[in-house]
């Protein structure tokens, strides 16, 4: 009498150590199963296995119930434990003859017991996959693999950022992964140049890809950003089957690391004016006359918006702070902003500069940055004296107007002059 074979654990996807139960019953009703009573061991059911397809290794599922103590029973249940690597689309027994005595080729012939009878019953089980079989009946998922990591890689444009600039990297599995942010939320631990930090968990659950955010603190640095180590991914992940996934990282700087995949780097060093200088002549300019300066920064910087126009402070000893109107370069970085100052009536001064604790003015609204968005520093500097304007160049500023003080002669003599005669005067105005 031929068997039949039903499902018990609920249809679904299972992982790693979860349990699946299946109950096998003669095909007649009226069909008993003597439970322990044969002194043949092949006919004694706590000793059956019914093998399983569970891809490249196949698996037991071994008896389980109920308790041999004897007596007769309707149906048998066996178990099956999911083991690490196992894999089946829709879970099934091997073979028809995958339900056997310990060993393959040794198999069972249950009692039918009705009656009182011992007619032997068929244990040949349905075809795989037919009609009675167990993927006939049930949609088992059978996922033993755990996710891998594949790749990490940056969701951000290559390039420097800066203190406050936002870095995203996403963490690729092999499926889609489940995050338990409640026992243990997700995180990627950076290496800022030997100091650790680490990026929270954003988003990505139930999906392949987890995305990582990191803010950039002052003092961070890295020539080119990766993870700090193999296991610098943490947190409760799981795939869909429940099973750990697997958070080892391809090792810094090897092919798949964040590193190797994308060129990020951190720079938190705010750019500052390194000199103040002018390409003029050492000279005295008067009133109406042009004085060209030159400030030079530490890294190249570009203002925004384009059209911004800084200006620099002077002391040009008219009682007042004057400006030179400064002309950033158009629509790019550079590490020079060019100046220009018209010398105005009231300006003298033996020796142009600034005054101490002065700042380049970026006007209202405008900032200059460098390639990693750090802001720049706008004080001027006052050492060493060479980096200053008054201590690169003798400029000197004189708008005085001259005047006459008296007009003389050293021809004191009171004899006539005629024609032809020399006659000297002099004018005396005052200032040089």
């Amino acid at each position: 009498m031929p068997t039949t074979i039903r499902f018990v654990s609920p249809d679904g996807t299972y992982g790693i150590n979860k349990t699946i139960d299946i109950r096998i019953a003669p095909a007649d009703s009226s069909g008993r199963i003597a439970l322990g009573t044969s002194p043949d061991p092949k006919h004694w059911l706590p000793t059956t296995i019914l093998e399983m397809e569970t891809g490249e290794i196949d698996r037991n599922a071994v008896y389980f119930s109920p308790p041999a103590t004897g007596g007769y029973i309707t149906h048998t249940v066996y178990r099956y434990t999911v083991q690490e690597g196992d894999n089946s689309a829709d879970l099934d027994y091997k073979q028809t003859t995958s339900l056997y005595w310990r060993a393959p080729g040794q198999y069972i012939s249950f009692l039918n017991q009705w009656g009182g009878g011992g007619n032997p019953l068929d244990c040949i089980l349905p075809e795989p996959g037919t009609a009675g079989s167990l993927s006939y009946q049930s949609d088992i998922v059978v996922d033993g693999i755990r996710p891998n990591v594949t790749s990490v890689v940056a969701a951000v444009p290559d390039g420097p950022y800066g203190q406050g600039g936002d870095i995203r990297v996403n963490v690729t599995f092999g499926e889609p992964v489940v995050v338990n942010g409640t026992v243990a939320p997700p995180s990627l631990t950076l290496d800022l140049d030997g100091t650790h930090r680490a990026a929270a968990y954003a988003l990505g659950n139930n999906s392949a890809t987890l995305v990582f955010n990191y803010t950039v603190r002052a003092g961070d640095g890295a020539a080119r950003l990766d993870y700090n180590a193999t296991n610098a991914l943490a947190g409760a992940i799981t795939d869909i089957a429940g099973n750990s996934a697997n958070l080892t990282l391809f090792a810094p700087g090897a092919p798949g690391s964040l590193a190797r995949s994308s060129a990020l780097a951190v720079e938190t060093v705010a750019p500052r004016i390194a000199n103040v200088t002018s390409p003029d002549n050492n000279d005295t300019y008067g009133t109406g006359t042009v004085v060209n300066i030159t400030v030079g920064f530490t890294e190249p910087v570009e203002f925004d918006p384009p059209g911004a126009r800084p200006e620099l402070p002077l002391d040009t000893g008219s009682g007042e702070t004057r400006k030179a109107v400064c002309m950033p370069a158009a629509a790019a970085a550079s590490d020079e902003l060019e100046c220009s100052y018209m010398v105005r009536a009231g300006d003298d001064t033996a020796d142009l500069g600034y005054g101490t604790d002065s700042s380049l003015a970026l006007g209202a609204g405008a900032a200059a940055r460098d390639a990693a968005g750090n802001g720049l520093d706008t004080a001027l500097p006052d050492s060493p004296a060479t980096a200053t304007l008054s201590g690169s160049k003798d400029i000197a500023l004189d708008t005085e107007v001259p005047e006459v003080l008296h007009v003389t002669s050293p021809n004191v003599s009171v004899t006539p002059y005629g024609r032809g005669d020399a006659l000297r005067i002099e004018v005396v105005f005052n200032g040089t």
